[in-house]
């Protein structure tokens, strides 16, 4: 699972341009980064998302991305 997370990361990281931020938890791994502001970007950053089993954003805080990776 570990990996898994480290590749979801780095995929976010490369389409976002960003810092992800990756926290365990006790069901898996929390995965969050500032979310683009162009939208392009904003767009390309979805089919990674998607790498995920839950994702979603926050408008709060200038708009951040999250993912979470579960562990099963």
């Amino acid at each position: 699972m570990r990996e898994r997370a480290r590749e979801v990361a780095a995929a976010l990281a490369d389409a976002t341009g960003a810092r992800v931020v990756v926290v365990g938890m006790p069901h898996g791994y929390l995965l969050a980064t500032p979310a683009p502001t162009d939208p392009a970007r904003f767009a390309a950053v979805l089919p990674t998302l998607g790498l995920a089993d839950r994702f979603g954003h926050s408008t709060r805080h200038g708009g951040v991305l999250w993912c979470e990776l579960t562990v099963d």
